[in-house]
């Protein structure tokens, strides 16, 4: 229906000679971005001018990867927010924005001459649409989380589950990945990743990755910083596509715009719960876009960090897995999260 609706859209604009917005809302894995490419390819198929634009690299270089694969002109299709500050009325006839909460205030950056600085739109007249924000899988789930993170003025609250979605809490960093590895072996992809407490560093000179994040005898390595592969690990835009990027532990910046079917969440030393509700530790972010900017206030510190961690808790689109490294913040969680579970049952084959 969405799909028909978008495509009536185009057509009336088309013919009426004005402009029109259509805003498509829905979870991880509701099916926006299949929506989005449809479009973009039945309209592409039709030689009209149309194009397709996000605010994240990684997912932008993965749809230049995979659906535009083998073709430069489909390649070209898939361009990012900023890429319009020289657009001129009607140079596109559609232009379908993906992922839209991700529009910046500009589309300036470090690359931008000062003349173009002083002139500089809002990105939102150089897109021309309304903001949209990711809702969860599970609206129940989505809630609890919001309520978790005190991101809309509520309290934490108890999960006794909803039917729809899994969330567990697990005791150690050895048995969230042992969980992660078995549901992936069984049913769907699944991933890790942890909020930015821990160095991200480049590989050493022999072509390994330094196992930065470190909670007690566990090690792994973050995702790969470069757009390159170290090894088997796939360039950072990858990570949360390719089949190897299990073994990495992914960061808002490479899980931002994707869902994977199981998620695994390490919450670090930056946020931790104190007094009944969770608190952000500014000291403990390792994210430059924090660190670098001593001007920013405490207040826009807290507000990254705990929509970081947004992200990261609603990547999942069967169920969650959470981990604290602080343990009064462990505790905290295992108090939140009370759900009755049925004893796992194991299913011989017909040979015994």
């Amino acid at each position: 229906m969405a799909y028909e609706l978008v495509m009536h859209a185009v057509e009336r604009a088309r013919t009426a000679n004005h402009k029109r917005a259509v805003v498509v809302a829905g979870g991880p894995g509701s099916g926006k971005s299949v929506i989005a490419l449809s479009v973009l390819g039945e309209l592409a198929r039709r030689n009209r001018p149309v194009l397709h634009a996000t605010g994240s690299r990684s997912f932008t270089q993965t749809l230049r990867r995979y659906a535009g694969r083998g073709s430069t002109r489909l390649q070209s299709l898939f361009k990012y927010f900023n890429s319009f500050m020289d657009a001129e009325p009607n140079d596109v006839e559609v232009l379908i924005c993906d992922e839209a909460h991700r529009v910046r205030e500009n589309s300036v950056n470090r690359y931008t001459p000062k003349a173009r600085r002083d002139v500089a739109r809002p990105q939102l007249e150089e897109l021309i649409l309304h903001d949209q924000f990711r809702c969860g899988v599970s609206e129940a789930y989505e809630d609890w989380v919001l309520d978790l993170l005190g991101l809309d003025g509520g309290e934490p609250s108890v999960w006794t589950g909803d039917g729809r979605f899994d969330v567990r809490v697990a005791g150690s960093p050895e048995e969230l990945e042992a969980y992660l590895a078995e549901r992936q072996a069984v049913s769907g992809t699944a991933r890790m990743s942890a909020g930015y407490c821990w160095p991200w560093s480049d590989p050493r000179p022999d072509g390994t990755l330094v196992p930065d994040v470190t909670i007690g005898d566990w090690a792994r390595q973050s995702n790969v910083r470069s757009e390159r592969s170290v090894g088997e690990a796939p360039g950072s835009a990858f990570w949360a596509t390719d089949p190897n990027g299990f073994g990495q532990i992914g960061c808002v910046y490479t899980a931002q715009g994707f869902e994977y079917d199981w998620s695994g969440v390490i919450i670090g030393p930056d946020l931790v719960a104190r007094d009944g509700r969770l608190v952000t530790r500014r000291e403990e972010s390792k994210d430059s876009s924090i660190r670098s900017r001593r001007s920013v206030g405490d207040a826009e510190v807290d507000r990254l960090i705990r929509n970081t961690y947004k992200v990261l808790l609603t990547r999942g689109m069967r169920g969650t897995v959470l981990y604290a490294t602080d343990p009064e913040t462990q505790d905290f969680l295992r108090d939140l999260v009370r759900v009755r579970r049925a004893p796992e049952i194991e299913f011989e084959d017909e040979a015994g």
